[in-house]
């Protein structure tokens, strides 16, 4: 895998020593002129150098600023153009930091293009890992052999597992004539290792997933701009390659308990293809109307690994052989048909036809000797199709009333099919049909005062519920009675309000409000369990005012809860289609609060100095309510991000400025699932619930044409 090698550091203290010669050595330059600067592209690059004062986990998660210390600082955006319209540009941010972005590019204005970009993505895991685990970061892992299930938590000294992604892009486009050529192509490299691991209900095993793919893109587009017709057709293709050897990881472990899971399968090479056709055509002056169309085809054909003469293969495959075929269609048009009247309307068919071979995986008997499986069998032992069909349909009028009242009605229809082939133990149906109704009245009340309302109601249903049945197709299946979520019926309403108001010339006011209820109606078995009820709310307030011309503020506030109520039980009367839950029937109230807040300012305390700052704080809530016999309430989980940002920029003269940052980054969380767990092998993750972290920096930035 690749790394962050020390050679940065140096690397990035020899730019910002240049950088630092370089502008300082031009500040005496003399100044542009002015129509120059007007007409000229600018040019600027800065440098300069950072500290961090402790080790963080959190805040350098994304970015990699992790370890205590110095940083060297490099942006640059080099840009020159000609008389004749031929640009050249180059561009560097982060320069030699783990998240450093490049990009290179030329241009002949209403020509041609050419654009190379390359940018580097890190992930680090926010918790220290402490494990005996060998072999991270290969495909072939252990555990001492003297190891037993249940151990203690290990003292093996903490890491953290990250990945990085590089990324490189290759953009070519050509005008010709009212046509134009597109060409875009994407290669992404990503190592490393994530939390991973194997284990069943009794014994869980911890594993670090090795990360070590290429990911490729590539789309071609043709597009033509008529008078009335505009037309894009093209091609995109992506496709994924697993660098780990036979896409497996092999695991041994002095534990007998999973002796049977010494091999697993990781993510498989697969790739995509679709031809695809999109365009709109003017009819009149107030008539519009689009079209698209895309084929595409998804396949993952990649060897079974070699799982040796311990198991057998009997489905008679050598690879999965999978293949999804997509179909889309979608068909729009928009009028204005009279004065004040506007309609729109559109048609959408998207298809997910799966045609992988069905084949039995899983037998009964012995792996020596497989047998079919009993009729008491929950499954039939074949990979299940996902098919899926969509139809979503939308129409919507706007009429503008009297005394500027503007006046928006909508209706949405969202059909979804799904196949239901192969036996099934979980509540499943076929058909969804989901439609919505809304009304929206906006009004400009005042040339400082302007505001809406809209009422939104939803009501999703479906066909039956399978019947569950076991292989024999007689017995019943008499558990999952839940409705699923996402298929559930659900009847929902939702209000939103939402203002804008200037009061005052230097000071005005943004306000939404939101506010949904959801209801389940009654569950699919007598106490009516599964998901029964469900709300959400959201109030954001934004303000700006201005002080002076020189001095501004900003403000904003925001609130979000969201809260569910469902049911379940722990066991059924009897087995049987007829079966209703026992008085062992738990709830579960579930609710998140996140709320948040931010102030800002900008300013200039003369003509050669600015400064400014942000401050933000997040607090996020979840509370997990249980009521019923044997059932106690979770403990809460709260989290909490402060975050004050400080800088100060003072003109030496027009060309060269020099700037100070400040930041503090303060983060604290109770999270106890992570906290309080340790897996059978002694894995365990450090959380570290509370960081603070400041980081300083000081940057000149030499602006030239």
């Amino acid at each position: 895998m690749k790394t962050l090698h020390r050679d940065r550091q140096t690397f990035r203290h020899s730019l910002v020593y240049g950088a630092l010669t370089l502008a300082f050595s031009s500040v005496q330059a003399a100044e542009l002129d002015e129509v120059g600067v007007l007409v000229t592209p600018e040019s600027h690059i800065s440098a300069g150098i950072g500290y961090l004062n402790a080790d963080s986990r959190r805040f350098g998660a994304y970015n990699g600023l992790r370890d205590k210390g110095d940083i060297g600082l490099v942006d640059f955006s080099l840009v020159k153009r000609d008389e004749e319209g031929f640009w050249l540009w180059a561009n560097g941010q982060r320069v030699g930091l783990p998240d450093q972005q490049f990009g290179f590019g030329a241009e002949r204005q209403g020509d041609w293009r050419v654009s190379i970009e390359y940018d580097q993505t890190p992930r680090y895991t926010p918790y220290d890992l402490h494990t005996n685990l060998r072999g991270i970061g290969s495909n072939s892992q252990s555990y001492p052999a003297t190891y037993t299930a249940n151990q203690t938590r290990s003292t093996a000294g903490g890491i953290q597992l990250h990945t990085e992604r590089e990324t490189s892009r290759l953009g070519l486009s050509k005008i010709l004539g009212p046509y134009e050529l597109k060409v875009l192509f994407q290669n992404q490299e990503k190592d490393g290792n994530r939390p991973f691991g194997r284990g069943t209900p009794s014994f869980q095993e911890f594993l670090a997933e090795p990360i070590h793919s290429t990911t490729r893109q590539l789309d071609v587009s043709l597009d033509y701009t008529g008078d009335r017709l505009q037309l894009s057709g093209g091609y995109y293709g992506s496709w994924f390659y697993n660098r780990n050897a036979g896409s497996s990881l092999a695991v041994s472990s002095g534990a007998s308990a999973l002796s049977t899971f010494n091999l697993i399968s990781l993510p498989p090479d697969n790739q995509a293809h679709r031809l695809q056709l999109s365009g709109a055509y003017r009819f009149t002056d107030k008539t519009r109307g689009t079209f698209k169309l895309a084929y595409g085809r998804i396949t993952q054909d990649e060897s079974y690994m070699d799982v040796g003469p311990t198991y057998r293969n009997e489905s008679g495959r050598s690879s999965l052989g999978g293949r999804l075929n997509t179909t889309l269609a979608q068909l729009g048009l928009s009028s204005r048909p009279m004065a004040g009247l506007t309609l729109t309307g559109s048609y959408r068919y998207e298809e997910r036809d799966d045609k992988t071979p069905v084949s039995q995986y899983i037998y009964g008997g012995t792996v020596a000797v497989p047998t079919a499986l009993p009729g008491s069998s929950t499954t039939d032992g074949r990979n299940e199709h996902r098919s899926l069909k969509n139809h979503t349909l939308k129409l919507e009028a706007g009429y503008l009333l009297p005394r500027g009242y503007r006046l928006n009605a909508g209706f949405e229809q969202d059909i979804k099919e799904r196949n239901a082939d192969g036996v099934r133990v979980v509540g499943y149906r076929a058909e969804i049909d989901e439609q919505s109704y809304r009304l929206e009245l906006r009004r400009a009340m005042a040339e400082t005062l302007s505001g809406s309302v809209a009422l939104v109601h939803g009501k999703r249903t479906g066909d039956a519920y399978r019947r569950l049945v076991k292989l024999d197709g007689v017995t019943d299946y008499g558990s999952n009675l839940l409705q699923p979520i996402y298929i559930g019926n659900r009847d929902r309403d939702k209000l939103k309000l939402s203002l804008d108001w200037t009061p005052l010339e230097a000071l005005s006011l943004q306000l939404v409000a939101e506010k949904s209820k959801d209801d389940y109606g009654p569950g699919r078995s007598t106490p009516d369990i599964g998901m029964r009820k469900g709300e959400a709310s959201l109030v954001s307030l934004d303000g700006a005012y201005a002080l002076t011309d020189a001095w501004n503020l900003t403000a904003w506030v925001t609130r979000n809860d969201t809260r569910m109520n469902q049911a379940d039980c722990s066991k059924r009367t009897a087995a049987g289609a007829s079966a209703t839950c026992d008085l062992s029937v738990w709830s579960a109230a579930v609710s998140n609060r996140s709320d948040s807040w931010g102030l800002g300012f900008r300013g200039k305390i003369r003509k050669t100095l600015e400064v400014g700052g942000d401050l933000s704080l997040a607090h996020d809530l979840s509370r997990y309510q249980l009521t019923g016999a044997g059932a106690a309430n979770l403990p809460d989980i709260s989290s909490q991000m402060h975050t004050l940002k400080l800088f100060a920029k003072y003109a030496l003269n027009p060309s060269t400025t020099i700037k100070a940052d400040y930041l503090v980054d303060k983060r604290r969380t109770n999270d106890w699932t992570w906290t309080n767990w340790t897996y059978s092998d002694g894995t365990w993750f450090d959380v570290r619930p509370s960081e603070t972290v400041r980081f300083i920096a000081f940057t000149i930035n030499y602006t030239f044409q």
